[in-house]
């Protein structure tokens, strides 16, 4: 017997994050830990059709005290480019990432499931 979902149930991707992707992703995330040493979500970003970059302050971060990120990391790439999929502007927003998958900030949704392998 097979399970139908409902039809607002998307199914989220599930990526194979290595501990080196992981690392790639942490070390990117410099800026932002020195600003906001929060240890729950040590990984925030955000990501717009501008690019993406870490998350170093509350509101909208203006263009100049943006460090961008991508083509620096293969997963922080693949991600914005769930996010954008996902959400219905062009301007982007904000994406958490914990050991379990990446999540967007505005309201806990989740972009991608991590499979963790060595």
């Amino acid at each position: 017997m097979t399970t139908q979902l409902p039809a607002f149930v998307t199914p989220v991707p599930t990526v194979e994050v290595t501990v080196a992707h992981w690392l790639e992703a942490f070390h990117l995330s410099e800026p932002r830990r020195r600003v906001f040493p929060y240890p729950q979500f040590p990984l925030v970003f955000s990501c717009s059709t501008n690019g993406i970059w870490p998350t170093t302050e509350f509101g909208l971060i203006k263009e100049n005290r943006r460090t961008y990120v991508q083509g620096q990391c293969e997963l922080l790439d693949r991600i914005a480019f769930l996010y954008m999929a996902s959400v219905d502007t062009d301007q982007g927003g904000r994406f958490t990432l914990t050991l379990a998958g990446a999540f967007r900030t505005r309201d806990g949704a989740p972009i991608v499931a991590f499979s963790l392998c060595a």
